[in-house]
C-alpha cells in the first residue's frame, strides 16, 4: 500500500539470489538489508542515511542488538570510530564489525556500477564476500555505537545456526 516500497515474490532459491533480486529491481540511492527474523530500530533509516549523508563514500556499521533465547538480550556495541583504508587501524576496525550485510547502509551506485553481488554457488559466508567486494570501492569504515539492528538468533533456522558439511569450501571462497 505504500509507494515507496515494492513487494517481490520469488520461489525460494537461497538469500543470496533474493538479496540480487532485491539489488536489480531497486532504484533508491541506498541500500539497507532486513533479514525475514530480524527488525529495524524505529529510526534506523534515519539514523544511517544522516550518516551516510555526512559521510559520502564510506561503509557505515551500527551496533545491534541480539535477542537470544529465554528473552535475554545482548548489546554488541561497536566504537564511534572513522577510519581509511590505509589507515593503520583499519583492518582492526574492520574486525570489529559483523560481515552479515545487516546493520549497514550501502550506497546502491557502487553495488550496480561494480556488478557487485552475493554468490549464489555458497550458502555460508556469501556475505563476506559481497562485503569485501564492497570494500574495494569504499573509502573507509565508519562504525557508531547506535543500535540500528535487532538480530533475531532464537531462529534454529539460521544460518548461524545450521551445520554446514563443506565449510571449509565456503571458508576457502571467502580467503579466495
Amino acid at each position: 500500500k505504500d509507494k515507496r516500497f515494492l513487494y517481490m515474490r520469488q520461489e525460494n532459491q537461497g538469500v543470496s539470489l533474493a538479496r540480487n533480486a532485491g539489488i536489480n529491481k531497486s532504484n533508491g540511492r541506498y541500500l539497507v538489508f532486513v533479514d525475514a527474523d530480524d527488525c529495524l530500530k524505529s529510526d534506523a533509516l534515519e539514523i544511517l542515511v544522516n550518516f551516510q549523508e555526512k559521510n559520502k563514500g564510506y561503509l557505515i556499521c551500527t551496533s545491534y542488538l541480539m535477542k537470544k533465547t529465554r528473552g535475554r538480550k545482548k548489546e554488541f556495541l561497536l566504537k564511534n570510530c572513522t577510519s581509511l583504508k590505509q589507515d593503520s587501524n583499519f583492518l582492526k576496525v574492520l574486525d570489529s564489525v559483523p560481515t552479515a550485510p545487516w546493520g549497514k547502509i550501502f550506497i546502491r551506485d557502487v553495488i550496480v556500477r561494480n556488478n557487485i553481488e552475493f554468490p549464489a554457488n555458497i550458502p555460508y559466508g556469501e556475505d563476506t564476500i559481497f562485503l569485501y567486494r564492497y570494500l574495494q570501492y569504499a573509502r573507509g569504515v565508519i562504525t557508531s555505537e547506535k543500535i540500528c539492528y535487532e538480530y533475531d538468533y532464537t531462529n534454529i533456522s539460521s544460518a548461524g545456526r545450521k551445520y554446514y558439511r563443506d565449510f571449509y569450501l565456503y571458508m576457502k571462497a571467502q580467503y579466495d
